[in-house]
């Protein structure tokens, strides 16, 4: 905070300044040899405390601390005076000084006044800044009434609308290092110093600034530093950036809403973006990306589906490449879900209902880069894949649905030989085509999901072995131990004693 002193006596004022060396450098320390200079200083600095003497030439103490109280009464003032003066500090106390002070100052009273005065403004900024963040979080939800009694709405500013990740990303704001002060210390250092810039989190991954436009010359460099900001957070996460001019008298709900609407047009998944007011659409060409997609069709229906990883892999680098926004991916995949699903139909035919087939777009929202992508979409293409089965399929080609067999019945104790009977295959061929394409028999992989499982339970909270065992596909808890200890190397108890650890 800013701290005045004032005092007419040069020796008194130097050793009130050495005494004030004290609270530098979180405070700035301003020292004035008269009342005069001191008001004059106002128009640039605005103090949060002020300490003056009471009689100086000019304009004295007390003439000087009612100015100040009438620019601002959240400003403490604290006089300074001798015994045959105290009428002057009754005087002043009456006017809303906060304390007083008698000379010869003993450097311990001092300390114990000021650090209580210190206490007391921080404690009244924190409240006072909670509820002006309030204010200003009401005013983004809706237009009424009570905005236009508003002071900011008769002011001019820039809203400035910064989305961490992507609209419901696993990382917040509260999550990162990077705080509302460091935002506005960073636009003061670069040329807005003057006027007050506001920060505030209207959810965990929306941080709102609003920037105050004291003259149209400044406007330029408002932007400027906006693209500056932006440049600055890319560099520690994934940021999207859009901001609008709020006018004077303009609802400031409706300039959010604009500004968020660039958001959604604009922002791309995956990347960091900054979307200036004159931003337009641009137009992608995905015909590369349909090859791709009647590839991975071509796959379904020769049963090849361990190959179609790959091929969404190499979509999903190609539309990091030419740096898809959010609406135009959800558009792509839509259509990709819609054209799979009836392409599949037409040449293999099916007993399900394909609009039961659904992808639930909003899940975008919650990834923010590529390789969840890849990983989403080469779930919702298997899972399109699983009702569409090919008429003639090689049993090689039948492990990626042994697989997913697997992954839905492992509680259930699956034999392989009713997976084997329901294809028409030979049991012996299966077993060989499915130990050389993953690596181990078909019992050997139940039993290391079944682990795997296991553990994802006990990290979820679950305790009890014996609870474990069952949901897992064992009936007998010694046994499902033995197989967890020889797989893990520990036995369950030890790997809970991991966990606990860990979370703490």
């Amino acid at each position: 905070m800013n701290i005045f002193l004032v005092e007419d006596e040069p020796w008194a004022l130097a050793e009130l300044v050495a005494l004030f060396k004290r609270y530098e450098p979180k405070h700035t320390i301003y020292s004035f040899e008269n009342g005069d200079d001191a008001y004059a200083e106002l128009k640039n600095v605005r103090p949060h405390l002020a300490i003056s003497d009471i009689t100086m030439p000019g304009m004295d103490g007390l003439e000087f601390i009612n100015k100040v109280m009438e620019l601002d009464p959240s400003i403490k003032c604290i006089i300074l005076s001798v015994h045959d003066q105290f009428e002057y500090a009754q005087q002043g106390l009456k006017m809303g000084v906060c304390d007083y002070l008698l000379k010869p100052i003993k450097k311990e009273q001092l300390y114990k006044t000021i650090d209580s005065v210190i206490a007391s403004i921080e404690s009244e900024t924190i409240k006072r800044e909670e509820e002006e963040m309030l204010s200003i979080t009401k005013l983004l939800y809706t237009t009424s009434e009570e905005e236009n009694e508003h002071y900011l709405f008769s002011k001019p500013y820039y809203l400035v609308s910064l989305i961490i990740e992507n609209w419901k990303g696993k990382t917040s704001w509260q999550d990162t290092n990077i705080s509302k002060e460091e935002m506005k210390s960073y636009l003061a250092m670069n040329g807005n110093e003057k006027g007050e810039i506001f920060c505030l989190d209207y959810d965990g991954q929306c941080r709102i600034l609003l920037i105050p436009i004291l003259d149209k010359s400044n406007q330029s460099t408002i932007e400027k530093h906006i693209k500056r900001i932006f440049e600055h957070l890319k560099n520690k996460v994934t940021v999207h950036v859009s901001y609008l001019k709020k006018n004077e008298y303009e609802s400031i709900a409706t300039v959010f809403d604009l500004v968020n609407k660039k958001l959604v047009d604009h922002m791309r998944f995956g990347q960091s973006t900054y979307i200036p007011p004159e931003t337009v659409k641009d137009e992608l060409d995905l015909t590369n990306i349909w090859v791709k997609i009647r590839v991975i069709e071509t796959l379904i229906l020769k049963g090849e589906l361990l190959k179609i990883k790959g091929i969404i892999y190499s979509i999903t680098s190609q539309l990091k490449l030419k740096s898809i926004t959010m609406l135009q991916l959800k558009l792509l995949i839509n259509n990709i879900h819609y054209a799979l699903k009836y392409r599949l139909k037409e040449n293999l035919g099916s007993n399900t209902d394909i609009e039961s087939i659904q992808v639930n777009l909003d899940t975008l929202d919650t990834f923010s880069t590529f390789e969840e992508l890849a990983d989403w979409l080469e779930e919702i293409i298997l899972r399109i894949a699983e009702h569409f089965t090919p008429t003639l399929i090689e049993p090689k080609n039948l492990i990626p649905k042994v697989i997913q067999w697997i992954h839905s019945n492992y509680q259930q104790n699956p034999l392989f030989q009713d997976f084997a009977n329901e294809h028409h295959v030979s049991l012996s061929y299966l077993s060989r085509e499915f130990k050389t394409q993953t690596g181990c028999t078909f019992s050997e992989y139940i039993m290391r999901y079944r682990i795997e499982k296991a553990k994802e339970f006990f990290s979820e909270g679950l305790k009890r072995t014996s609870e474990v065992s069952s949901l897992v596909g064992y009936d007998d808890p010694k046994h499902f131990s033995s197989v967890f200890k020889r797989i893990e190397g520990i036995s369950p108890k030890d790997f809970k004693k991991t966990i606990q650890y860990i979370n703490h």
